[in-house]
C-alpha cells in the first residue's frame, strides 16, 4: 500500500476534512494515529463509524504505527 497523504490533525478522522482529502487523493484506507483512541474500545469503534463504507479504517497506536 503506497501513502498517498499524510496528515496531523488532533481531529483524528473529522468528517467534512476527511471525505475531501479521501475523493482529492483517491485513497483505499485511513489510518488514525492515536494510542489513547486506539486503547479505548468505545471512542475506537465511534471513529471507525464514520469512514465512508468505500474506504477500509484503521486506528492504530504510534508504536505500531513506526513498526509498520
Amino acid at each position: 500500500m503506497n501513502i498517498s497523504l499524510m496528515r496531523i490533525d488532533s481531529r483524528l478522522i473529522h468528517g467534512q476534512v476527511m471525505t475531501s482529502w479521501a475523493k482529492t487523493v483517491k485513497c483505499e484506507a485511513i489510518f488514525a494515529i492515536s494510542d489513547e483512541v486506539a486503547n479505548d474500545d468505545i471512542r475506537r469503534e465511534l471513529l471507525l463509524q464514520i469512514v465512508p463504507e468505500h474506504l477500509k479504517g484503521y486506528v492504530i497506536t504510534v508504536d505500531k504505527t513506526i513498526k509498520v
